[in-house]
């Protein structure tokens, strides 16, 4: 199978959330992003994301299924970190070269 069979498999659900799926054959991680979330432990959202594809999980289909669910915010707020993780490596790189910041690197 592969990750964009998932994804829709997944949005063919009619959830209303968000998915990013990657990975091949019959191992995937999947991320999804709903405010349904919101009240739910890190165990529930992960457990209502696999109900969505139980059936294909208990014919061997889908095999090893690693699942993030996080809320809007959280989402956003991971995206935030990745960009200042990426600014802080592009400072790394640049001090480890000797490359002045004042460049236009970071602007």
């Amino acid at each position: 199978m592969l990750a964009t069979e998932v994804r829709a498999l997944l949005e063919s659900k009619n959830t209303e959330w968000n998915f990013a799926v990657e990975g091949e054959g019959r191992n995937f991680q999947i991320e999804a992003v709903s405010a349904d979330f919101e009240s739910m432990t890190r165990v529930k959202r992960q457990q209502a994301v696999l109900r969505l594809i139980a059936d294909e999980i208990a014919e061997g289909t889908l095999h090893a299924i690693t699942v993030t669910a996080l809320t809007p915010e959280e989402k956003s707020f991971q995206n935030k970190c990745h960009q200042v993780l990426a600014l802080l490596q592009l400072l790394h790189l640049c001090l480890c070269l000797s490359i002045p910041p004042h460049t236009g690197l970071f602007r």
